[in-house]
């Protein structure tokens, strides 16, 4: 049996996960209050993903936050983030456009969160009191 705590909404279910050849895919999943927390707990199960978040730089300075479109499987983290190394954001970019596609072969696109330059993140300098 393995126990996870549902992160699709907040309520956060703690689901028992324990495999079951006459259940549904292989596992019986206990716990849930909604149609979700199942699906959920036999992805992590038999796939575990998540969604990569990062900053890349933009073209004449700043920052630009950007995630993966969709979630990748964890073993392609490490893959996703030294892929996003390479991305340097246009000035123009804009909240959702694609900044790279099919990131790390995964199948997954790499998207602008803000609109850039406007919002473009600057690191601040550290303030000291005096």
């Amino acid at each position: 049996m393995k126990t996870f705590t549902c992160i699709v909404c907040p309520v956060g279910c703690k689901l028992e996960v324990t495999q079951d050849a006459a259940a549904p895919q292989g596992y019986r999943v206990t716990g849930n209050r909604c149609a979700r927390g199942p699906r959920y707990a036999v992805e992590e199960m038999t796939c575990p993903k998540r969604t990569v978040t990062s900053t890349v730089p933009m073209v004449g300075g700043g920052w630009m936050p950007v995630r993966t479109a969709d979630s990748v499987p964890k073993e392609s983290i490490d893959r996703v983030l030294a892929a996003m190394r390479s991305i340097v954001a246009p000035r123009e970019a804009q909240l959702g456009d694609v900044l790279a596609g099919d990131i790390a072969g995964t199948g997954v696109n790499v998207i602008a969160c803000d609109d850039g330059p406007a919002s473009a993140w600057k690191p601040q300098a550290a303030q000291h009191n005096q």
